[in-house]
């Protein structure tokens, strides 16, 4: 079993809810935001060894959240994988990044399968990126 730690950012709960079962599964312990401001509260509380983080928030953009995560210094080594549906699976098989004040961050194109994710979840986690 996995011992590491995943926070979800995302707005919606059907996701945070499906994506937390996937992954509890899994054995990852999971925590859950959906909100920027909860995902940079739970990030400095749990210290998750990666975040999920959906692009689109309601209060600021996973773009805000990430620089704020990156600018603590006690953040700013944590793994971010976007998942997104603002780019397309044709788009995702050259491996789009997002750029975030000059950092390239991996995404997933919404809608994903359990496999595809737990897939770069293990390769993010194992440094195989």
């Amino acid at each position: 079993m996995n011992s590491e730690k995943i926070l979800v950012v995302d707005d919606e709960e059907a996701i945070l809810k499906l994506l937390k079962i996937d992954l509890e599964t899994e054995g990852y312990e999971v925590f859950t935001a959906k909100t920027g401001q909860e995902a940079i509260r739970k990030t400095w509380n749990t210290s998750p060894d990666l975040i999920l983080m959906d692009v689109m928030l309601p209060d600021m953009n996973g773009g805000e959240v990430v620089k704020a995560l990156k600018a603590n210094p006690s953040t700013s080594q944590t793994p971010i994988l976007f998942l997104t549906a603002l780019c397309s699976k044709d788009d995702e098989r050259g491996q789009v990044e997002l750029n975030v004040d000059n950092q390239r961050y991996l995404t997933l194109a919404k809608p994903f399968s359990a496999k595809e994710l737990l897939t770069r979840i293990k390769n993010i986690l194992q440094k195989k990126y």
